[in-house]
């Protein structure tokens, strides 16, 4: 959801959806790819929120059978092009694996319809200049559901940077904590760096975002590996760190081999301020302010999971509105792109730093 601040409060206002009503009714959506996540996170929060679901496409019988008797009203196809012969679906929510993503995309907006990509993108940022041409000449918007950006805590705290609160962000500190086993497959998942390139994006994605307009200029990044057990399941365990021009920095040590699931806490200090927090946590999202006086535990509303899918969704449907280019978009993704492949190289060369060119600042909204 959207932050707000009252009286010194930060909160996320559920009301704000409403803002967008009649644009949410009118423009038709259309989602590809009904795996897990789409099922469990996206699909349900859309469709709830009043969001104008139109069509589902997935190439897996069994997931069309699943959609059909979750979203009965709702259109199925099983191929792209038969999604994309209905006048209806206006806005696509590509939700398939990064292999082929790119292509799909280029796909879409060469018909004009505006897009909401999955995270993460793709494997690499080849390609991006191709598909911004192409969106441009046919007036679509590419975003990328960053999903973690509208977690509530993190949401709140971007509205207290970007509003000074803490003054000049100097360093960050993220770990989470959770139980993560997976199974290889790098025709899936783009990538045998899971950790790295998927779970971790979301915090690549933040630290890149809080420290704009700060360039990263060097990433290091080590992952641990711990030994599939009988069923091929693996677990790992990494950090990655980034220096920007002027010094500050960020660290995340992802600890996904955990009993539990135990949330995510997180650190930003800057030369006014600190700000401490908690985003999916069993014990609900929590945020404090401190100005060096005392803490102020400040006033968070939801979750990451579902909230943060649909505030992406709604971050982008209310910049079409308003005609101007969602914070999120596929050209503010090219550095969380930079980032994340600078960190999976960096630990496949066992923590060498790689060096990056300081290019232009994000776009933000």
């Amino acid at each position: 959801m959207e932050s707000t601040e009252s009286s010194g409060i930060v909160g996320v206002s559920v009301d704000a959806l409403s803002a967008a009503r009649a644009l949410r009714q009118r423009r038709g959506i259309g989602v590809i790819g009904y795996g897990r996540v789409a099922r469990r996170w996206q699909l349900p929060s859309y469709v709830q929120a009043g969001l104008n679901v139109v069509a589902i496409c997935d190439t897996d019988p069994t997931a069309l059978e699943h959609a059909r008797r979750s979203y009965p009203s709702v259109r199925l196809y099983a191929s792209v092009a038969e999604l994309l012969a209905d006048s209806d679906v206006m806005l696509v929510d590509v939700a398939t694996r990064p292999p082929g993503r790119l292509d799909l995309i280029r796909r879409i907006v060469a018909t004009g319809r505006d897009v909401l990509a999955q995270k993460p993108l793709a494997v690499d940022a080849s390609g991006l200049d191709d598909i911004m041409a192409v969106a441009s000449s046919t007036g679509a918007t590419v975003a990328v559901n960053q999903n973690g950006r509208f977690a509530p805590g993190w949401r709140a705290t971007t509205e207290l940077l970007r509003s000074g609160r803490i003054g000049r962000v100097r360093a960050i500190t993220h770990v989470y904590d959770t139980n993560l086993r997976w199974m290889p497959n790098p025709d899936l998942q783009g990538t045998t760096q899971f950790l790295l390139f998927d779970y971790s994006n979301h915090w690549i994605d933040i630290c890149g975002h809080w420290l704009d307009p700060d360039p990263v200029i060097a990433v290091q990044a080590m992952e641990y590996d711990v030994a599939p057990d009988s069923s091929g399941l693996v677990q790992q365990s990494m950090w990655v760190s980034f220096e920007t021009v002027s010094g500050a920095n960020a660290l995340i040590r992802g600890a996904a081999a955990g009993t539990s699931h135990a949330g995510h806490r997180f650190v930003v200090q800057g030369d006014l301020g600190t700000i401490r927090g908690d985003v999916d946590s069993p014990d609900g999202e929590y945020l404090e302010l401190d100005d060096g006086k005392g803490a102020t535990r400040l006033s968070i509303q939801g979750s990451w999971f579902p909230d943060g899918f649909l505030a992406s969704m709604v971050h982008l449907l209310r910049s079409i509105e308003d005609g101007r280019e969602p914070e999120h978009s596929l050209a503010n993704n090219r550095r969380t792109l930079e980032l994340v492949s600078a960190a999976c190289r960096s630990a496949r060369l066992r923590g060498a730093r790689i060096e990056l060119t300081p290019l232009q600042k994000n776009t933000t909204a």
